[in-house]
């Protein structure tokens, strides 16, 4: 990890977990289970979110889940496969959020590698 760089998860304007310093320009949101409440019941808040994430210059949604598990029917879940599929596709053509689904320590790596990758960019200016 660079030196400087400091990723927190303080309570945060927007997303779960961001760079000291870059709050309002980098974020990630972090979603397992809740994904489905997230693109569904809770779908006005989550929208207004995603306008403030296109503002944004990098935007990572790390879902702790695979992606095919995420399209099947979910016994706990109402939402249809097809409401979350086509609310990823948004997220991603709409709003410019980048999308990573695995393992909960994959997605911890996919978010500290691009948390590097931006602080460096950012440094080099």
């Amino acid at each position: 990890i660079p030196k400087g760089l400091t990723v927190c998860s303080n309570t945060l304007k927007n997303g779960d977990y961001s760079i000291k310093g870059f709050e309002d320009v980098i974020c990630f949101e972090r979603k397992n289970s809740d994904l489905f409440t997230y693109v569904a019941k809770d779908r006005d808040k989550t929208v207004a979110k995603m306008k403030r994430f296109k503002e944004m210059e990098f935007v990572g949604l790390v879902i702790e889940m695979r992606e095919s598990d995420i399209l099947q029917h979910q016994e706990m879940s109402k939402v249809h496969p097809e409401v979350v599929r086509a609310a990823l596709v948004s997220f991603e053509v709409r709003y410019g959020v980048h999308i990573y689904y695995g393992k909960p320590e994959d997605c911890a790596r996919w978010l500290l590698d691009r948390a590097v990758k931006f602080y460096n960019v950012k440094k080099e200016v």
